[in-house]
């Protein structure tokens, strides 16, 4: 059953907005060399294929737009517009940061990855959102907690 809702970390955010914008052009982007292009971009719009919404939360927002702008121009501006661009059509979630350094593991993963956990923790929307990460002490973190989580990673090997 999939789910409505995927919550995105940073990284395959990152990988998303760079895909959506002729990923083939930003190949040689710093924030890029832990990918495959564009394998990873296949994979992970087959992983998003048929999901009704892309949660994100400011955080996540914040941090894939510093690494994006990581870029001289014209791309900085492209990757800027086309992040502009995704937005209008995914609801952003706001976590107080001190909800997200309650967190169990906020010491070790940050602010930004304990509101993701603290965003799919939400026990009213808890059978209706995913959280797709290719960070492994995010991907650990939630399934300990019993979240849904699965790891890009996994798909790569396929």
């Amino acid at each position: 059953m999939k789910p409505e809702a995927i919550i995105l970390d940073t990284n395959l955010l990152i990988l998303l907005i760079v895909g959506l914008s002729r990923a083939d052009r930003f190949a040689n982007h710093k924030n890029l060399k832990n990918f495959h292009l564009p394998s990873d971009f296949e994979i992970l719009q087959s992983l998003l294929h048929g999901i009704s919404q892309i949660i994100l939360t400011p955080n996540t927002l914040t941090e894939t737009s510093n690494l994006l702008r990581q870029i001289a121009n014209p791309a900085r501006n492209e990757l800027s517009r086309m992040l502009g661009h995704f937005l209008q059509n995914c609801p952003e979630v706001y976590i107080r940061s001190v909800d997200a350094a309650g967190q169990l593991n906020f010491e070790k993963l940050g602010l930004t990855d304990a509101a993701l956990l603290h965003l799919l923790a939400d026990q009213t929307q808890q059978d209706q959102r995913l959280l797709l990460t290719m960070d492994l002490d995010l991907y650990l973190a939630a399934t300990a907690l019993e979240l849904k989580a699965i790891n890009f990673n996994e798909f790569r090997d396929m």
